[in-house]
């Protein structure tokens, strides 16, 4: 897997790690040589010393750092995991701004070949990770499945086989939602109706839809 990885993110792609990665290996063994093991410490560009787990309702800041290329701003709030970091090669995102970590990477993107590896070396909440792969997604010009942006608790996968579209629409709301579906128009598989303008879901609901001349 590991060397897959390096052949993946050398010839061009972007890979995202994130806290315990190249920890241990198939059987749970802790990996020999410094974290992250297996060589992903060299695509990664970083030396993770130690981590460390936060007490349940304790929290660390973390700040970004200035003109970083994600565009991320402000500060944020790690939670229950924060790695201490070093570089080695990589370049940081964001630091931890308290604690005796205040100044170590936490957040950190590092130049490999022809591709590039993130790392996110704490856990967050979704604040950050929605500014983190918002960030990324541009980087990347990745359009998401839908024109507009979707309610929280909702989740759209789009799927394509020759001229057709599929989304897979699903909520994990308690209450009955709203999803805005742009302007192209759809027909649900579940009693073949047609949909446009917007879907509605029940609580916890779901739906399948299929979309003509998909490009």
């Amino acid at each position: 897997m590991a060397e897959r990885i390096l052949k993946f993110v050398e010839s061009g792609g972007t890979w995202v790690a994130t806290q315990y990665t190249g920890y241990c290996d198939e059987y749970n063994r802790i990996l020999f040589g410094g974290l992250p093991g297996q060589g992903l410490g060299t695509v990664l560009g970083i030396w993770n010393e130690e981590y460390d787990a936060l007490p349940e309702g304790k929290t660390r800041r973390v700040k970004t750092a200035p003109g970083n290329r994600l565009k991320l701003s402000g500060t944020f709030e790690a939670v229950e995991l924060c790695e201490v970091l070093h570089l080695r090669g990589a370049t940081a995102l964001a630091l931890f701004d308290e604690d005796f970590y205040a100044g170590q990477p936490v957040i950190t993107v590092n130049e490999f070949g022809k591709g590039r590896a993130y790392y996110v070396g704490a856990r967050f909440g979704e604040d950050l990770l929605s500014a983190f792969y918002r960030g990324l997604l541009a980087e990347l010009a990745l359009s998401g499945p839908l024109e507009a942006e979707l309610p929280k608790g909702v989740m759209v996968q789009r799927r394509v086989k020759g001229s057709e579209a599929f989304l897979f629409v699903v909520s994990f709301r308690s209450e009955p939602t709203q999803v805005s579906l742009g302007k192209c128009e759809y027909t649900s598989l579940s009693d073949q109706s047609r949909v446009k303008g917007s879907l509605e879901l029940p609580a916890f609901g779901s739906a399948v839809l299929r979309a003509e001349n998909a490009r």
